[in-house]
């Protein structure tokens, strides 16, 4: 996969251990993957091939001082990613990266709205 450029405000201590959710098929479709309530998104780990579908699961954590409460807020990614150019999208001061929406296809630029 290409480089995807998300610019939130990552803490560096949790309240708990982040959690691996295993759901290998959650990026094999269109739709949302995301965490739990008060959980922020802190990375994604695939299998060997580059389409969205090799994406096999995620890990979430909740940031030391989240009280998981609060109105969610959806980003559409300024330039499509994987098109050659960095696309980027950024989570309004205060809010954690909580899910990925994909379209249609496979590939990076289907990755096309964030959830803060």
């Amino acid at each position: 996969l290409s480089s995807v450029h998300l610019v939130a405000s990552l803490p560096t201590t949790y309240q708990e251990a982040p959690v691996v959710v295993d759901q290998y098929d959650c990026l094999d479709n269109q739709g949302w993957c995301r965490c739990t309530t008060g959980k922020m998104l802190t990375g994604l780990y695939k299998s060997g091939c580059a389409q969205l579908y090799c994406i096999d699961n995620y890990r979430c954590a909740r940031p030391v001082g989240s009280t998981g409460v609060g109105d969610c807020v959806t980003i559409s990614v300024d330039t499509p990613l994987g098109t050659g150019t960095n696309g980027k999208a950024v989570c309004p001061a205060g809010k954690m990266l909580n899910g990925i929406y994909r379209a249609t296809c496979d590939s990076l630029s289907c990755i096309d709205q964030f959830e803060c």
